[in-house]
């Protein structure tokens, strides 16, 4: 028989998709608006609110990946079956493939994002839903641990740019951005959806204490490979060994260090939201809520609306840290206005709505 999951619950993971959404707008809008320039060190020295905020903005998409593999289990606890899970997960998939068409200032039309990396979650989830908690652990362990592995294999770069992120036309290029060099791709990126569907269980039961100590548990794996890096064994004296104690703290690849870094610091909030829901009324009108419940909307929508402007009008990274703090805000601010008000009409005609249509 079904479970039907509380609403109070529901309420707190779309409110941390809320805060995801803005975290992601600051960021996007932060490196488009702002004419930064000056290495890391310097700009650390000179504007660190701006530096602060923009790495607040990587919770981003760790989040929503999580949000996302939670949010599969809650559904099948909900009566939804694999077929209408796989067919979700394919169609936002081709929304992915959508934005790259609609933003080739950034995307090559072939290109491996974040929409892309939670639809294939999606699509695989009739599979990973039949394993048990700790074989998907295992599954998850195996993909961070890979990812370097098979950067080393295949040569990569030590670190992306956006050009090779872009990728090449052609199978085993295409094939290769989706598993290794794409912006997210499955190594190790899928982890965070694993994670994601084994909280999503926790969830369901009320075993909320679950995440936080596996939040802990990889906070402290990460802690200890930082520790590791500082002692320069020569174990790890190697190009292999390298690449696992990097810290890149650009993102891409994502390397073992900061990817587990992430994944605890979000499946810590994904526990105080849910603790402080049970201490806190989350309503399902607050705006952060209703900006969770439209944030795949958002996320295209700002990115082919404010990029493409960006660049086509030549004001990309024009503007001073004060007036881009503004605009920042003003966008945010436009954001939420408009989340109000299509909320009375149930966002119809946006990509969740579309969503929600398949049977």
């Amino acid at each position: 028989m079904p479970v039907t999951c509380n609403h109070e619950r529901i309420n707190a993971l779309d409110f941390l998709r809320g805060i995801a959404v803005i975290l992601m707008v600051q960021q996007h809008t932060g490196y488009w608006f702002w004419k930064s320039g000056g290495s890391i060190s310097s700009l650390i020295a000179e504007h660190p609110f701006m530096v602060i905020m923009n790495g607040l903005g990587g919770l981003a998409a760790p989040i929503f990946i999580s949000l996302a593999g939670a949010g599969t289990t809650l559904s099948y606890a909900s009566g939804k079956k694999d077929r209408e899970i796989f067919l979700r997960g394919i169609i936002l998939i081709l929304f992915g493939y959508l934005l790259n068409l609609l933003t080739p200032a950034w995307f090559a039309p072939w290109s491996w994002y974040v929409l892309h990396l939670i639809g294939l979650g999606m699509c695989l989830s009739p599979l990973l839903r039949r394993m048990n908690s700790y074989i998907l652990f295992l599954v998850a362990s195996f993909a961070i641990v890979a990812t370097v592995m098979l950067l080393e294999y295949y040569s990569m770069p030590r670190y992306f740019n956006n050009a090779f992120m872009r990728g090449a036309l052609s199978i085993p290029g295409i094939l290769k951005l989706a598993a290794i060099s794409g912006n997210f791709p499955v190594f190790p990126w899928i982890a965070l959806f694993i994670a994601g569907l084994i909280s999503g269980r926790w969830i369901k039961n009320g075993s909320y204490m679950n995440i936080l100590k596996t939040a802990c548990f990889i906070f402290l794996a990460s802690t200890l490979l930082f520790i590791v890096k500082q002692g320069n064994f020569q174990l790890f004296n190697n190009s292999t060994g390298q690449r696992l104690l990097t810290v890149n703290l650009y993102m891409y690849p994502a390397y073992p260090i900061q990817f587990m870094a992430l994944s605890a610091c979000t499946f810590m909030l994904l526990f105080a939201i849910i603790a402080a829901g049970k201490r806190i009324s989350i309503k399902a009108e607050d705006i952060f809520v209703l900006t969770g419940r439209a944030s795949l909307s958002i996320f295209i929508i700002h990115i082919v609306v404010i990029r493409n402007f960006m660049t086509l009008s030549g004001f990309w990274q024009s503007f001073p840290a004060a007036v881009t703090v503004m605009l920042q805000l003003a966008v945010i601010a436009v954001i939420m206005l408009l989340v109000y008000f299509w909320n009375k009409t149930e966002f119809r005609y946006g990509f969740e709505w579309m969503l929600r249509r398949i049977k």
